[in-house]
């Protein structure tokens, strides 16, 4: 029986490599860098659910890392204080964080550009300010400690990097999956032009205020994944992991990968924590030449690393004849 040529597109089998590599990752690499790599994990459904908000729905927040907190802290302490299990408190954390943003974006999203900014800079403050001061329920900066691990789930237990690292995969691709259906549904056209032009679209018959606050409040639900599971693995939390500085560092994931595009939310969190890790020999120069490495890239590469990417594939089919019939999907944007 012939197999149809689409069951083996060149898109399955790279996914299929993918998935392999991936799968296998861990047992090619040492400890520290399976640590560096489950950070990374974090940052990626950090930077892909700001990316959601920021490069499809052209909103502008400053505010990420503070919902990051708010779902670490929220997951951390329903199972001190209530004594209630990570499985069942990792999705209360997601929709507190859910509910937060939603009452976040109903005032807030009715202004456009830098004022909007404004606001989600001073939410990131407010909410960094509790954290740091109201130390009965969060011990401040002196760190809320002795987090407990996922209780076992089918008989895996949480006591090595590994079953955190394959449960990181499972979130990101959950994280991934939902973002994909949305920017490419109508929810997704809607929130594009919403970002091109949101007075045409209020012409068109959209509704964007409502769609402003849906995907506000989706963005930062995702943001309160990555902040559970970070609680729970690191196990210790203090204020200092969800400051401006940090809502700064998530943007620029986004812009050096690529605004807009969902793999390039990922390629961007990858590589700006991956590289200060690759550049450590270079001792006290290594902040400057990953500064000057991100700042060339905002210059030269404007749609970001992922841009660089398509732009590369595109050269080498025209160079050696070779057809994007076959799979385009390398050249589209996400």
């Amino acid at each position: 029986m012939e197999v149809p040529s689409r069951l083996i597109s060149p898109s399955l089998i790279w996914a299929g490599v993918g998935i392999l590599g991936l799968v296998i990752w861990p047992f090619l690499i040492g400890q520290y860098w399976l640590q560096i790599t489950i950070v990374s994990g974090v940052f990626v459904i950090l930077a892909v659910s700001l990316n959601l908000i920021m490069g499809i729905a052209g909103q502008l927040s400053i505010a990420h890392a503070a919902f990051y907190g708010i779902g670490a802290y929220t997951s951390a302490l329903l199972t001190l204080r209530l004594g209630l299990s990570f499985w069942v408190s990792l999705p209360l954390a997601m929709v507190f964080t859910a509910f937060l943003g939603y009452l976040i974006a109903i005032p807030a999203l009715r202004l456009r550009g830098h004022y909007l900014a404004i606001v989600t800079l001073g939410f990131g403050v407010l909410i960094y300010q509790v954290l740091e001061r109201w130390e009965s329920m969060t011990r401040g900066v002196m760190a809320l400690t002795g987090i407990p691990r996922p209780t076992p789930f089918l008989g895996i237990t949480f006591r090595t990097k590994l079953p955190y690292y394959y449960l990181l995969l499972i979130l990101i691709g959950i994280v991934v999956f939902v973002v994909y259906r949305i920017v490419n549904s109508r929810v997704g056209l809607a929130l594009k032009s919403v970002r091109e032009d949101e007075v045409s679209a209020q012409a068109l018959g959209v509704n964007t205020y409502h769609y402003k606050v849906a995907v506000f409040s989706v963005g930062t639900a995702l943001a309160g994944i990555a902040g559970g599971f970070h609680a729970h693995y690191q196990r210790v939390l203090a204020p200092d992991e969800f400051s401006f500085v940090d809502s700064v560092r998530i943007l620029m994931m986004v812009i050096v990968g690529g605004m807009g595009s969902v793999s390039g939310s990922i390629l961007g969190a990858l590589v700006l924590i991956w590289l200060p890790e690759i550049l450590r020999a270079m001792g006290d120069f290594r902040d400057l030449v990953y500064g000057l490495a991100v700042i060339l890239i905002v210059i030269f590469i404007p749609g970001g690393l992922m841009e660089m990417f398509r732009r590369s594939v595109a050269f080498l089919q025209r160079q050696f004849g070779l057809s994007a019939s076959g799979d385009d999907s390398v050249v589209r944007r996400d």
